[in-house]
Order: C-alpha cells, then sequence, then structure tokens
C-alpha cells in the first residue's frame, strides 16, 4: 500500500468575500512501502495556509472568542504555534471542517458575544470604581445588620412593657377591698294575695215579684 502526501502551497489558496477556493498540486512522488507521513507537516507553517486566531474571525465574520471556543473544544486538529510571538495559527482547512466559512460571515453567537461584552465590563471597570462599589456595598451590609439589631432590641422591650403592665392590672385587682352590695328584696307575685275578681252582675240585687 502507497501513502501518498498532498502539498499545498500559500500561493494556491484564494480568500475572496463570498469564496474560498484552493488549488492542490499534484501530489508528491509516493513514498517506500510501508511508510507513515512524517507528522512534521502540523507544524510546518509553508505547506498549510493559515490565519492567526484574529484574522480567522475577521475572515470567517465571528467573533475572536468564537474561535478561541472552537480551538478550546478541539475542532482545529491541525492549529500549530509559529512566528515570533509563538502565536496560535489555524489551516484554513481547519475552518472550513469546522463550519466556518472564510471570506464569508458567518451567523453570530450569542454566547460569544455575551461573554466578550461580560470580559469587556470586567476589564474597562476602573479600580477605583470597583474598590468604592465594594466599600458601598460593605456599608450597606453593616447599616443593615444594625437596624436588624435595634429591631430585636425594641421588640424585647414592647415584650417586657406588655408583661409589667398585666402583673400591674393583676395587683391592682388583688389590693382592691371588697364592695357590698345593698340587698334587694324580691317579691314572688306569685304567692301575693289577690284581690277577689267581682262579677258584673253580682251586684245587680234581686227584686220580689209584685203580688
Amino acid at each position: 500500500m502507497t501513502n501518498e502526501r498532498a502539498e499545498i502551497d500559500r500561493d494556491s489558496i484564494s480568500i475572496t468575500k463570498d469564496t474560498v477556493t484552493v488549488s492542490a498540486p499534484p501530489p508528491s512522488p509516493s513514498k517506500g512501502h510501508g511508510e507513515r507521513p512524517s507528522m512534521s507537516a502540523v507544524s510546518d507553517p509553508p505547506e498549510r495556509p493559515s490565519l492567526t486566531l484574529s484574522e480567522a474571525a475577521e475572515a470567517c465574520g465571528v467573533s475572536r472568542s468564537t474561535i478561541r471556543r472552537k480551538h478550546e473544544a478541539g475542532e482545529f486538529p491541525n492549529a500549530y504555534k509559529a512566528g515570533p510571538d509563538n502565536a496560535w495559527r489555524i489551516p484554513v482547512t481547519d475552518l472550513l471542517g469546522a463550519g466556518l466559512k472564510p471570506g464569508r460571515p458567518s451567523p453570530p453567537d450569542p454566547v460569544s458575544e455575551l461573554d466578550e461584552r461580560v470580559r469587556a465590563a470586567t476589564v474597562t471597570l476602573p479600580k477605583a470604581e470597583l474598590d468604592a462599589l465594594r466599600e458601598q456595598l460593605h456599608n450597606e451590609r453593616t447599616r443593615a445588620l444594625v437596624a436588624e439589631a435595634r429591631l430585636s432590641e425594641r421588640a424585647e422591650t414592647v415584650d417586657a412593657l406588655k408583661e409589667a403592665l398585666s402583673e400591674a392590672r393583676q395587683r391592682a385587682i388583688e389590693a382592691a377591698p371588697a364592695v357590698q352590695l345593698p340587698a334587694t328584696q324580691v317579691i314572688d307575685v306569685r304567692q301575693s294575695p289577690e284581690a277577689p275578681t267581682r262579677r258584673w252582675w253580682g251586684g245587680r240585687r234581686k227584686t220580689p215579684p209584685s203580688p
């Protein structure tokens, strides 16, 4: 079995606004039987047209965090470091394999945009302003604790006053003299004598008949 290695020169790729054209040169002569291709192709910049993370983001129309997230997820297996700053470079073929379209803007990634906004807000916030916010938060928490302690003390005072008032009322009731109420006479109407009822005809005298 013969293993062949395709060589792609930097001049063989053309990136325009709408298309990406990759022209592969003829395959190199076959190597000896049983030999494996060298892994140096992954880290050899001249053999693969590549872009930095920022260049790839600009070419694909996405944020740099999207490219970085895909790179950290392993979607660019042939990425390598090169240059004096030892920056990562991503082959264009890896970008295409990851579903990106160099030369044409990709749909926005809402998660990446939000991540960029949060990171920018965190980085651009002045330290003095951050310290002031922390101090303000500390003061608010302290005032809340003091107010809670005062409310607890007032509740205890109210309970003590209620208890003292209840005891004072009880002592006043116990110290008050007994009041003698006057005796009242109750007449039972049912047992009182009743006047005899006089009939209306009982007062008429009978007149004897004349002879």
